[in-house]
């Protein structure tokens, strides 16, 4: 399996940095400013990618095939970008999103000309057939958690279900605590 899941449909990016196998910095040239993103295999089948962006626009090529989910979180500023089956997602701070990448938009727009944020990438197949082994022994149902959150149809729906991040972290740290 190519451990580079969303990076594989990165045509125009140019890695600029490679750190032990485990992550590496891609550097996009926007039409009118800059993205970085610092990717992380953390297992095979799952990449975390820390998004830096300081640009109104970014285009990219999504060739993207398979049971792939990606959940985004959104730090700082703003995203907005129509997807393939037509829903638009619109990101503020704090807001939360989860989309197959087959439906992945190509132009992804700042309105701020500022975004940073968080993604997870997970290759569902990979991850339910071979699980790392801290996983072997929980209950995540990754394909249950797909129909749950992007329905069963092919071209998927976006689900934002957390308007308000922040407080459901609090809400969870008094839970852990307790």
């Amino acid at each position: 399996m190519d451990s580079n899941i969303k990076m594989k449909v990165m045509k125009n990016a140019s890695v600029i940095q490679k750190e032990n196998g485990f992550g590496r910095l891609l550097k996009f040239d926007c039409s009118d400013g800059l993205g970085l993103m610092t990717v992380y295999n953390v297992f095979p089948g799952i990449e975390l990618i820390y998004n830096e962006f300081e640009t109104t626009e970014f285009s990219w090529k999504n060739n993207t095939s398979g049971n792939v989910m990606e959940i985004n979180h959104c730090r700082e500023g703003r995203e907005g970008s129509q997807l393939k089956n037509g829903a638009y997602l619109y990101l503020g701070e704090g807001d939360l999103s989860i989309h197959m990448m087959e439906n992945c938009a190509p132009v992804m727009s700042f309105p701020l000309k500022h975004y940073r944020g968080v993604s997870v990438v997970i290759d569902l197949d990979i991850i339910s057939e071979n699980p790392p082994d801290s996983l072997k022994d929980t209950e995540i149902d990754f394909i249950g958690f797909k129909e749950k959150f992007c329905g069963k149809d092919t071209r998927m729906r976006l689900n934002i279900f957390f308007q308000n991040y922040i407080e459901f972290r609090k809400e969870f740290k008094w839970h852990i605590s307790s």
